[in-house]
């Protein structure tokens, strides 16, 4: 897997780097379709989850037939404890972008309380299952809608997950 996080393309605009050149920052670190089999990416700000630095990669990586793994997400600048804002500013935006992006086809998130860690104290509590409010919007979305998350699909054996994963005819 080839891994890119947007969070640091945020950071590259924030010292002024122009997003229209988030693509040729990422495509420096491509090693090539020959030695890659998933593209992935890492999403924790919320602006990440919309940034058009995002997209882009997205895109390509359809364009190249390559299936994505969320590899790393977690809510960041947030937290569980302010349900509404961590549902509005992050989790709606998340979920989101998993229906609207076929090519994504695995997902793990983070959770946990990144305020144990002095470095990542800022990041605030990620945790689902510490707040009902929040625990219940991500049950709704991963588990009792099954006819509107097509990429919630899996396999039940090999043949099937490669259909599912479009690595057949790749």
């Amino acid at each position: 897997m080839w891994d890119w996080s947007p969070d640091a393309e945020l950071d590259q605009q924030r010292a002024g780097a122009a997003a229209a050149f988030a693509a040729a920052r990422w495509q420096q670190f491509y090693p090539g379709d020959a030695y890659v089999d998933w593209w992935g990416v890492n999403l924790f700000s919320p602006p990440t989850l919309s940034s058009a630095a995002t997209r882009e990669f997205l895109a390509e990586a359809d364009n190249r037939r390559f299936p994505v793994m969320i590899a790393e997400s977690t809510l960041r600048g947030a937290s569980v404890h302010d349900p509404h804002a961590a549902i509005d500013q992050w989790f709606a935006p998340y979920f989101g972008l998993l229906r609207g992006t076929k090519g994504i086809k695995a997902i793990c998130y983070i959770d946990w309380d990144w305020r144990i860690y002095p470095q990542w104290a800022d990041w605030g509590d990620a945790r689902i299952e510490s707040d009902a409010t929040v625990l219940e919007f991500y049950r709704s979305q991963v588990l009792n809608t099954p006819g509107n998350a097509p990429w919630l699909s899996g396999g039940a054996d090999r043949a099937t997950t490669r259909s599912v994963l479009r690595l057949d005819g790749r």
